[in-house]
C-alpha cells in the first residue's frame, strides 16, 4: 500500500489576546511592547513574545528571524508558524511527517508535552490515534475500515483517515494522510465564587481513593478533555427534558443530545455535587481523557460550571447488552449466538487494553456494556476505576461495584487487583449464554445469584435451566454452538473461581476467546490438538459428553 503524505503537521490555536499589563506585573510591562512585527504574522502580541525581545513578556516565545517562517517554541519542540488568520495560528511539524513518509517507527515513541498553564487550553479536532498492537494479537476484526501499517518490528499500527473522503482529489486524497489539530489558547479570568465552590467540593477528595489533580480542576480543560457551557448542553438536551431520557444510573440521569457542530451526544447529569459524586467526575475525565480503544466509550468533553457537572460522550444508539439479553428489548432477540461471542471478544479487548494501562475498571456489568449500531461494543461509565500502579500487586480499598458481580476475595479481603475485572467478566460471560440477569430475588433462593448458581450447575455437570435455549440453531449449526457455548462456559468458570490467583489474566481470556470466535479448536467439529487444555480436573467435567447433552 503507497500513502502520499502532505508534508505539514497542522496546529491551529486560537488566542484571545489580552493587553500584557493584564498579565504582567508592573515591572515588566515597562518593556514589553503591546505589540510587535513577526515576519509573515505582522502585527502580534501577548500571549506571544519574541525569543529576541525582553524575558518574560509572554507565554509562548517566536523565532521570527527563522526562515522561511517563524518558529513557535515549545521548549525542545519549535513548529514552523505557517499563517495567521485571527484568531488562529496554523504551524507545521516536519518530523512528523517526514517521519510518517518515510515509514518510520521512532516517532511513535515522541512524546511532545505543550504548556501546562491554567491559562492554557488545547482542544483537538479530529482526533487521528494510532493504534500499536503486537502481531501475534489476532485483531483486524477490530479494525474494519482503518489503514493498516506492518513496517514496525514486533507491532502492527492502525489508524484512520479522516481525509479519504469528500472534497477535491488535489486537496484530500493526495495527501494521503493529515493529522489536524485544532487547539484553543483561552486566557481567561474565573469568578470568585465558582473558585470557592469546588476548592470546598474537593477538599480531602482523596481520602476517599478519588483520581484527582487539584491543580487541574479550575482549568477551562482537565486532562485535555474540551469543556461545554452548561447553557450548550441545555440547548442540545432540549433543556434537559424529560422525553430526552435515556436512563438513570446510581449517580445521575443521562440525556440523548445533539451539539451545534451536529454530533449526537449522550449527556450524563450528577444528581448532587457531593464528594461522592465530584470524585466520580473527575475519575471518569481522567481515566476516559487519557485512553483509546475502539471498544471504550468516547468523552468529547464535560462542564463544572457553578452548580453543575456533567459529562459529554459519543451517542451509542443501541442501548446496552443487558437490555438486550433480560431488559426491555429482549424480546427482538437481536442477540444472535454470533453477535453475543463477538460482544464477548471485544469487552474482553478492551479489559485487556485496560490492564494493559494499569487500570482497572471495578464495575464490569453488561448495564455498562452498550452497542453501536452495528452491535459493536463500548465499554463505558469509569467513575469508579482505579490506577494499578505497575510495581504493586493490589489495592487496599473498600469494596465498590455492583451485586452480583463483584469479586468475592475483594470483598471479604478488601483487595483489588486486575483478577477482580475477571471475576466480574467471567458473570457477564454467564448472561451471554444465559439470557438471565446477574441478580434475581425472584428466582429460587439458590438462584439468586447467578455466579453461585452456574457454578453449581457446572460442577453438577448439568447446564440444563442455565443456557438460553433460543440460541441453538439461530444463525449457526445447532452444534457447533453447543460446542462453543461448552468453551465459553469452561472460560467462565475459571473467571468465576473464588480465589482470584485461580482465574486467568484478562490476556489469557482474550486469547481463549479469539481461538473459540474464530473456530481454532472446532475446525471441522474437531478439537484442535495444539490448542490450550482445561486446566483442572473440574474445568475438564465441562467437556463431558454429558454436558453435551444438556444443552439437548
Amino acid at each position: 500500500m503507497t500513502i502520499s503524505f502532505l508534508p505539514t503537521l497542522f496546529f491551529i490555536y486560537q488566542v484571545l489576546f489580552i493587553p500584557p499589563s493584564k498579565a504582567l506585573n508592573s515591572t515588566e510591562s515597562d518593556y514589553c511592547p503591546e505589540s510587535f512585527s513577526c515576519g509573515s504574522l505582522n502585527s502580534t502580541w501577548f500571549p506571544l513574545s519574541r525569543s529576541s525581545g525582553p524575558a518574560g513578556c509572554g507565554l509562548l516565545t517566536v523565532d521570527c528571524d527563522a526562515k522561511p517562517n517563524p518558529k513557535l517554541e515549545f521548549g525542545s519542540e519549535s513548529y514552523d508558524v505557517l499563517g495567521m488568520d485571527y484568531p488562529f495560528l496554523k504551524l507545521s511539524d516536519m518530523y512528523l511527517s517526514t517521519s510518517l513518509k518515510e515509514r518510520e517507527c521512532s516517532f511513535l515513541y515522541r512524546n511532545i508535552t505543550f504548556m501546562n498553564s491554567p491559562s492554557i487550553v488545547y482542544r483537538v479536532s479530529p482526533i487521528i490515534i494510532l493504534y500499536r498492537c503486537r502481531k501475534k494479537m489476532k485483531v483486524d476484526h477490530q479494525f474494519q475500515g482503518y489503514e493498516k501499517y506492518d513496517g514496525c518490528e514486533g507491532f502492527s499500527v492502525f489508524y484512520r483517515n479522516p481525509y479519504t473522503s469528500g472534497g477535491s482529489s488535489q486537496d484530500q486524497v493526495s495527501v494521503g494522510f493529515i493529522f489536524t489539530i485544532m487547539a484553543g489558547l483561552t486566557v481567561y479570568f474565573l469568578k470568585t465564587h465558582t473558585i470557592c465552590l469546588w476548592r470546598n467540593l474537593s477538599r480531602n477528595l482523596s481520602s476517599n481513593g478519588c483520581i484527582i489533580d487539584r491543580s487541574r480542576e479550575l482549568q477551562s480543560n482537565y486532562f485535555g478533555a474540551p469543556m461545554f457551557s452548561y447553557l450548550e448542553l441545555e440547548e442540545a438536551t432540549d433543556n434537559f427534558h424529560v422525553s430526552r431520557e435515556l436512563g438513570d444510573g446510581a449517580f445521575g440521569t443521562v440525556y440523548y443530545g445533539k451539539l451545534r457542530d451536529g454530533r449526537e451526544v449522550a449527556v450524563k447529569r450528577l444528581y448532587d455535587l457531593n464528594r461522592k459524586n465530584i470524585c466520580l467526575f473527575f475519575n471518569e475525565v481522567e481515566i476516559l481523557s487519557r485512553l483509546r480503544h475502539p471498544n471504550l466509550i468516547t468523552l468529547y468533553g464535560c462542564t463544572s460550571s457553578h452548580s453543575h457537572a456533567l459529562l459529554v460522550y459519543q451517542f451509542v444508539p443501541n442501548g446496552t447488552v443487558s437490555d438486550h439479553l433480560h431488559g426491555e428489548r429482549a424480546k427482538e432477540r437481536l442477540l444472535t449466538w454470533p453477535i453475543r461471542m463477538r460482544i464477548a471478544l471485544e469487552t474482553a479487548g478492551a479489559l485487556s487494553y485496560l490492564h494493559a494501562s494499569h487500570t482497572i475498571h471495578r464495575d464490569v456489568k453488561t448495564t455498562n456494556i452498550l452497542l453501536d449500531g452495528d452491535f459493536r461494543v463500548k465499554l463505558a461509565d469509569f467513575g469508579l476505576s482505579r490506577l494499578l500502579p505497575g510495581d504493586v500487586t493490589h489495592i487496599s480499598t473498600a469494596p465498590q461495584g455492583t451485586p452480583g458481580y463483584v469479586d468475592p476475595e475483594y470483598h471479604e479481603c478488601y483487595r483489588l487487583n486486575e483478577r477482580s475485572d475477571v471475576y466480574s467478566f467471567g458473570v457477564v460471560l454467564i448472561e451471554l449464554i444465559s439470557s438471565m440477569p446477574a441478580v434475581d430475588i425472584s428466582r429460587q433462593k439458590h438462584e439468586v445469584n447467578l455466579a453461585s448458581f452456574a457454578m453449581t450447575k457446572m460442577l453438577s455437570h448439568d447446564l440444563r435451566g442455565l443456557v438460553d435455549p433460543s440460541l441453538v440453531g439461530i444463525g449457526n449449526d445447532g452444534s457447533k454452538v453447543i460446542e462453543m457455548m461448552i468453551a465459553v462456559a469452561e472460560l467462565a468458570f475459571r473467571c468465576l473461581q473464588a480465589e482470584n490467583e485461580m482465574r486467568p489474566s484478562m490476556d489469557e481470556v482474550l486469547e481463549k476467546l479469539e481461538e473459540i470466535y474464530h473456530g481454532g479448536e472446532f475446525r471441522g467439529g474437531k478439537e484442535c490438538d495444539s490448542c490450550s487444555r482445561p486446566s483442572s480436573e473440574a474445568a475438564v467435567i465441562l467437556m463431558d459428553k454429558t454436558m453435551s447433552d444438556s444443552f439437548r
